[in-house]
């Protein structure tokens, strides 16, 4: 009984701290899309709504990073729906 309580005891540990690492995954890239014009010579930021190409920004990788609404990266930098609202473009 007690081995059975130990191991309860670690499964629900392992669950708990696994929860909140996967909460923050929030951010993802995209090798398919194409680039843009500019490629890896752009000078300035390339956002095309909530994807924005990273090597523009300063990130070593030729992809496209994309911003769900609502979090962190989407309300620092002003994307589309950084209220977190996917109906309506969030308030000018």
């Amino acid at each position: 009984m007690t081995r059975f309580r130990v191991l309860a005891a670690a499964i629900a540990s392992v669950a708990a701290l696994a929860g909140p690492i996967a909460a923050q995954a929030s951010s993802c890239s995209n090798f398919s899309r194409p680039a843009p014009a500019c490629n890896l010579a752009c000078t300035s930021p390339v956002v095309d709504g909530n994807w924005v190409w990273l090597p523009s920004i300063q990130v070593p990788v030729a992809a496209w990073g994309f911003a769900p609404p609502g979090t962190p990266d989407s309300q620092a930098f002003g994307f589309p729906g950084s209220n977190g609202n996917y109906t309506r473009p969030s308030p000018a």
